[in-house]
């Protein structure tokens, strides 16, 4: 009697339940570096704009529905951006963050049309308006404030996975012009990156000096002379720093010094996020952040430049160090 054979088992489905992110231990391959930092930068750049608009809103008399529309769909689309920026999570954390940038991004725009609806008789004393809208008039809040801290984490844990990816096999089988090439776009596209932090940084650097002078010459107040240049030069900063890390990562030079990088790379986005908001905000109007974001203000008009120029000064150093040792 010929004996049975043992029954044959197809695991393949299973392969592909890790692969679309159901295991526990899935990571799911980086975005493309261009996509990505364009994807952070347009939802840094709406959520700015959307911090202007609403400081007008709420600082000065507006009529018309134009502004807060516009707010509201700056806003949304500053969420999206910032969901797009966290699909390479595990879930649960996918879908939570997902959550957060909800109500800390998208809600503060719908407050802002909500507001249009009602009538100017319809008055803060109603019970619906005390117990509905007034709570979630401080969701634009955690939006400036809180998930900066939030956004930042996010944008490194991408920009770390990246270095798994120039370890791929696949790159072994590609021509090696194309090697060369791809690796002399990385060098070039590092070098303008890492300039454009240094010289926004002395920018920056030369702007506070100059607030700080004026001041004390005048004898006035420090945030009644906002200056739109920290703002603009901290946002291209927040930008070019994970650009020139992701240029790093295709390098392959984070194998030792990706947990340094990735910790200064964390505190120049949250800082940097941060001292663009306030700077926004004061741009518009010096008196919308009172005496806690003016003092939050300097803080980080101090620390931000010195984050800025480590982190960079730690990224050169790893070229040149990996360079003498090649």
């Amino acid at each position: 009697m010929e004996a049975a054979s043992a029954p044959s088992h197809d695991y393949s489905r299973f392969a592909k339940i890790g692969r679309i992110g159901l295991s526990s231990t899935a990571v799911a391959p980086p975005m493309r570096l261009s996509f990505f930092v364009l994807t952070f930068a347009v939802h840094v750049v709406f959520w700015e704009a959307y911090c202007a608009i609403s400081t007008v809103t709420s600082s000065f008399t507006v009529n018309g529905a134009g502004l807060p529309v516009l707010a509201f769909v700056l806003a949304f689309l500053s969420a999206a951006a910032a969901i797009v920026l966290g699909s390479g999570l595990r879930q649960p954390l996918r879908l939570i963050f997902a959550i957060v940038s909800i109500i800390a991004v998208a809600v503060p725009g719908v407050i802002e049309v909500a507001f249009l609806l009602l009538p100017d008789d319809f008055g803060y004393v109603d019970g619906f308006v005390t117990t509905v809208l007034t709570p979630l008039a401080f969701t634009p809040y955690l939006g400036m404030l809180l998930y900066p801290l939030i956004i930042s984490a996010v944008v490194v844990d991408e920009l770390t996975r990246r270095r798994l990816r120039t370890t791929s096999p696949t790159q072994s089988e590609q021509p090696a012009a194309e090697i060369r090439r791809g690796t002399t776009t990385d060098i070039v596209g590092f070098i303008i990156a890492t300039l454009i932090i240094m010289f926004s940084i002395v920018l920056i650097t030369w702007t506070a000096a100059a607030v700080f002078a004026s001041s004390s010459a005048e004898g006035s107040s420090l945030y009644s002379q906002p200056d739109g240049v920290i703002a603009v030069c901290s946002a291209v900063i927040v930008v070019a720093v994970p650009l020139a890390f992701g240029y790093l990562a295709n390098l392959g030079l984070l194998a030792k010094a990706a947990p340094a990088l990735g910790l200064l790379t964390y505190l120049t986005l949250a800082s940097g996020i941060l001292l663009c908001t306030l700077s926004t905000i004061q741009t518009i109007y010096s008196d919308a952040t009172g005496i806690g974001g003016t003092l939050l203000w300097l803080g980080l008009l101090f620390a931000f430049p010195v984050v800025a120029a480590a982190t960079s000064l730690l990224s050169i150093g790893i070229v040149v160090f990996e360079h003498i040792r090649r």
